[in-house]
C-alpha cells in the first residue's frame, strides 16, 4: 500500500446501518496468527489482511493487563494481535467498491483512538479519520459514508502507537456496478494540483470552472463489450452551455498535465470521438442515432480489442478564465474514466 495525502473529503460519519454484505466472523474460525482470515469475509466478498505480519486472529475472547474482551454479538470476534510490531495495520480489501462502511470497534488496551484511512479503486487516498476508539474492552460503533465521492475499495485501520483493533458485527453497502473507474484526481498523490487557484470541491471531479460547480464529473453505465456495447458516458457540473469534447487515449499520464483550467491524465494516443454541445451542464454520448463507442474508435484508427484499456474525459468550454491562468486557458476538463474493454 502507497501512503498518499489526501486533499478534499466529502466522508461522513453514519449511525448503525443494514448494507449489503455484512461480517461477524462466525465463518472465520480458525484463524490464529495467520496474514489474511481464514475462509475470506463479507460473503467471500472481501480479505481482511495485516500485510507483511502473520497477525489475524479470531477468537472467543482476549485477555490483557487491561481487561478481557469478549464478542460483541456471537461467539467469535476478530483482532490484530501484533501489538506494537512496526508498521502494524489492518486492511479490508473488497472484490468491489462500497460507498457505506461501518461497524463496532473496541480495543483492549487503556490508551484509546486509532485512524481509518479510505483508498479509491485506483489507489487514491480519499481521506484519513480518527475512529472513536475509547479503549478498556469498549464496544463502540463507527460508520463512514463516502457520500458524492468514489467508493472505497482499500479500507485501512491503525490504531495508536501500533495498538490492536478489534472489529465485531461489520457492515458494507455495495457501489452500484459501473463499467469505469474514477481516476486523474488533480492535487492527490502524484497528480498535479489545478493550475487556477480553483481546485475541486471534492476528489472525483475535475477542477472547478468559472460557473462554481466544484468541478465537472464524468460518470459511465452500460456493457464495455465489443461483442455488446452498451457503454455510455454522462458528465456532470460542466458550465451550462458550450462545446464538450470526449477524448479517449490509451495510456494514464501518471502525474497529469496542465490542460486549460484543468488536469488531462488521458495520454498516449489521444482520440476525439464526440463533439457535443452542453445542455444544464451536462453531455451524453453516445447520443440519439451516434455509433457506439467502439465503432467510433475505429472509425477514428484506434480499433479496440479485447482487454484493452483506455481512459476517457471530456473537455468543454470555459471562456472566463480564472486565478491569474494565462488568457488562452479558455477550457476545462473532467475527472478520468478508466475503462477495461471485454469481448
Amino acid at each position: 500500500m502507497i501512503f498518499a495525502a489526501a486533499v478534499l473529503t466529502g466522508i461522513t460519519l453514519i449511525g448503525p446501518f443494514t448494507g449489503t454484505q455484512s461480517e461477524s466472523f462466525e465463518n472465520a474460525n480458525p484463524t490464529v496468527n495467520t496474514q489474511c482470515v481464514t475462509n475470506r469475509t463479507f460473503n467471500n466478498t472481501a480479505d481482511i489482511c495485516t500485510p507483511n505480519h502473520l497477525g489475524c486472529l479470531v477468537t472467543t475472547a482476549w485477555t490483557t493487563p487491561a481487561c478481557t474482551q469478549y464478542p460483541q454479538s456471537g461467539s467469535w470476534f476478530f483482532g490484530n494481535a501484533l501489538h506494537g510490531a512496526l508498521d502494524n495495520f489492518t486492511e479490508i480489501t473488497f472484490d468491489q467498491p462500497v460507498v457505506r462502511f461501518g461497524g463496532m470497534f473496541s480495543k483492549n488496551v487503556t490508551y484509546p483512538a486509532g485512524d481509518i484511512s479510505f483508498y479509491s479503486e485506483d489507489g487514491t487516498l480519499l481521506a484519513t479519520l480518527p475512529i472513536n476508539l475509547p479503549g478498556g474492552c469498549a464496544w463502540v460503533w463507527n460508520g463512514w459514508d463516502a457520500g458524492t465521492q468514489p467508493p472505497f475499495k482499500t479500507i485501512v485501520l491503525e490504531g495508536n502507537f501500533d495498538s490492536p483493533i478489534l472489529l465485531d458485527g461489520l457492515q458494507a453497502t455495495v457501489a452500484s456496478a459501473s463499467p469505469g473507474v474514477d481516476t486523474c484526481f488533480p492535487g492527490t498523490g502524484a497528480r498535479v494540483s489545478c493550475p487556477c487557484n480553483n481546485p475541486p470541491s471534492e476528489i472525483g471531479r475535475g477542477c472547478d470552472n468559472s460557473s462554481s460547480t466544484g468541478g465537472a464529473r464524468l460518470s459511465s453505465s452500460g456493457n464495455a463489450s465489443l461483442a455488446a456495447d452498451t457503454l455510455s458516458l454522462t458528465t456532470s457540473g460542466q458550465k451550462p452551455t458550450g462545446t464538450s469534447v470526449l477524448l479517449q487515449g490509451n495510456v494514464d499520464l501518471t502525474n497529469g498535465i496542465v490542460f486549460g483550467q484543468g488536469v488531462r491524465c488521458a495520454g498516449g494516443v489521444v482520440k476525439r470521438l464526440y463533439v457535443q454541445a452542453a445542455a444544464n451542464g451536462s453531455i451524453h454520448v453516445p447520443g440519439a442515432g451516434q455509433t457506439s463507442i467502439h465503432v467510433r474508435s475505429a472509425a477514428h484508427g484506434d480499433p479496440l480489442s479485447a482487454g484493452a484499456s483506455r481512459w476517457y474525459a471530456v473537455f468543454y468550454r470555459d471562456s472566463t478564465v480564472l486565478g491569474g491562468c494565462p488568457s488562452l486557458s479558455t477550457f476545462n476538463i473532467t475527472q478520468t474514466q478508466l475503462v477495461d474493454w471485454g469481448a
